[in-house]
């Protein structure tokens, strides 16, 4: 046999998108498996990672996919050698064939309790699993274990202190769930490809369900505890959490999970970067809202988080016609909801994706409440950080709100640029750097040569990655290239606010208002323009002993006082009426 210096040698294949194996460890009576990602192989050997560190000189058995032949192939193996990552959260390990081979056999079916490439294809395909990031799917999978119950097994019960989330790969179950009064209701059934005790995973709280297997059935199990170990090592499978969460809210025969605090979620509006949005209304005003949820990353860890509401609270307190309003901040389901304005309006995006020129009229029109909405957040020390056209909304007459203030998104990676937000991103930002209120006029910048010309200013050059188009190598080219009509003022705006580097740009958002409003008196006027927006009137009663009638009136000067401060119309008419109760 080779020598493990003459398997070194060898001619191996890197692989550019690791697959995923299994590592199987026969024992006396059953196999113990780890799943771990092939990172390179030939026909002497593989280079494995996975987050478990293996004796050198056993014997496993690997089970790994073959891509070309769509099938699983079995080597018999021995570990030559192992060594833990730099991260030290992953362990690379070498193992070696112990006879030379073009394919594997396959595998045989479910031996010793060992699972079968049926049960991982069904975990693989599982909307569960496959929003999971590669790098993390394993750490995952190794957190779960194939379980199976005879008929009539109780498998989850309320009040359980372990919270486990079960993924039914055979059979159905029937829930109960306890209602208010303590007494358990039948709740439905659960059936192949369902999950259940998500709540609990996703609450950390006791359950309140019971579960009993009405066949025979196979399930996935993952303990919470396991998981948000996992989670300690692997941050991005935190959002696993997010598919799960989702998936509740987006059931329409589940209303439970739709009570956000005072809130409750109606419909799915859209998914952003950082986060989902939908649409839903006070529970007691039922005045109409959107719902940010912010996917689960966003809200780790908890010291991060604190910053985070701090800041989201100094959003809110921004008072502008332009600037979208935040209402709230409610916490459930290990996330956080940010409740806020709800617009009724389009997306510039919308018009960018149609492929829609705006008349220089309009585009300044608009370009005047953008910068009028930015210099008012910017007086606050606040930047918006992601002015990108998913973020501003034209309304009835033309009126334009800007969302989501100081909620950057995550750049994305290399070859990902089938999100075009970052052609409005800053260079500095894309590089990582330091953003400040000239990041956000670069992106105006973008915007309004989008605006008039229907393409962002970048051209591609077939030596440039991708990302290099949004830096110094991206060339900006003239806006009088693609549209000759754009006024002289404009094209100086465009190229000044799109210079490289932020000392060359303007330095606030009040220079180029004062330019453009000295150029053009449509500008001037659209930046004090406010729209007749309708008013609502909302009744508030109140019950009150005879007796109280002093403090009600103390109580209503206050309310009075504080609505005025805040700018809202208080109307107080009518007599004071009591009610006395009468025994018959």
């Amino acid at each position: 046999m080779a020598t493990f210096r003459d398997l070194r040698k060898t001619v191996r294949e890197r692989l550019d998108d690791p697959r995923l194996a299994v590592v199987f460890f026969e024992t006396e009576n059953s196999s113990i498996y780890h799943f771990a990602n092939v990172l390179n192989l030939g026909v002497q050997g593989v280079l494995i990672e996975s987050d478990k560190s293996f004796e050198t000189g056993i014997k496993p058995k690997l089970m790994m996919k073959n891509p070309e032949l769509n099938q699983w192939d079995t080597f018999f193996c021995r570990v030559a050698w192992a060594q833990i990552t730099e991260t030290e959260k992953q362990y690379k390990t070498g193992l070696e064939f112990l006879f030379p081979v073009d394919n594997g056999a396959e595998p045989e079916t479910g031996i010793n309790g060992e699972i079968t490439p049926q049960d991982i294809d069904f975990l693989l395909n599982t909307r569960w699993l496959r929003t999971i990031p590669k790098e993390g799917l394993c750490s995952l999978l190794n957190c779960m274990s194939r379980r199976a119950f005879d008929r009539d097994t109780p498998f989850i019960s309320a009040g359980d202190p372990q919270n486990c989330l079960y993924i039914i790969q055979k059979g159905s179950c029937r829930i109960a769930l306890k209602n208010e009064a303590g007494i358990f209701e039948p709740a439905g059934r659960k059936r192949e490809g369902d999950v259940i005790g998500d709540m609990g995973f996703l609450s950390a709280e006791s359950l309140i369900s019971d579960a009993v297997s009405e066949s025979e059935m196979v399930v996935w199990e993952l303990p919470a505890s396991k998981f948000d170990e996992a989670c300690r090592l692997q941050q991005g499978l935190i959002d696993f959490l997010t598919g799960l969460l989702t998936n509740r809210l987006d059931d329409l025969s589940d209303p439970g999970a739709k009570a956000i605090g005072r809130y409750h979620i109606a419909q799915p509006l859209g998914e952003g970067r950082n986060g989902f949005v939908y649409k839903g209304s006070h529970r007691l005003l039922n005045i109409p809202v959107a719902v940010k949820m912010m996917k689960h990353h966003q809200a780790q860890p908890k010291e991060n988080l604190t910053g985070f509401k701090k800041k989201i609270r100094r959003v809110a307190d921004l008072n502008h016609p332009h600037i979208a309003q935040i209402y709230d901040i409610e916490e459930r389901y290990r996330t956080f909801f940010i409740i806020m304005e709800y617009i009724d309006g389009d997306p510039l995006d919308l018009f960018f994706e149609r492929k829609i020129l705006f008349p220089l009229d309009d585009a300044l029109f608009l370009m005047a409440q953008i910068c009028s909405a930015l210099a008012h957040a910017h007086d606050q020390k606040l930047t918006h950080q992601h002015l990108t056209p998913s973020n501003i909304f034209i309304t009835e007459g033309r009126h334009v709100l800007v969302s989501d203030f100081s909620l950057p998104a995550p750049i994305p990676e290399e070859g990902r640029m089938e999100d075009r937000n970052i052609y409005y991103m800053a260079p500095e930002q894309i590089k990582g750097g330091k953003t400040d209120p000239r990041s956000d006029i670069y992106s105006l910048g973008i915007l309004i040569y989008e605006m008039l010309t229907g393409r962002t200013p970048f051209s591609r050059g077939e030596d440039q990655g991708p990302l290099a188009l949004m830096t110094s190598n991206g060339r900006l080219n003239m806006p009088s290239a693609q549209a000759p009509e754009i006024p002289e003022p404009l094209k100086k705006f465009i190229l000044k606010a799109c210079a490289e580097l932020p000392e060359k740009r303007y330095q606030s958002v009040h220079e180029i208002i004062e330019e453009l409003s000295n150029e053009s008196t449509l500008f001037k006027n659209a930046l004090t323009w406010k729209k007749n927006r309708e008013q609502e009137v909302s009744a508030l009663l109140i019950s009150h002993g005879k007796n109280q009638r002093q403090l009600l009136f103390k109580f209503l000067d206050e309310f009075s006082q504080k609505a005025l401060d805040l700018g809202l119309g208080v109307n107080i008419t009518g007599k004071i009426r009591t009610h006395e109760n009468h025994t018959p």
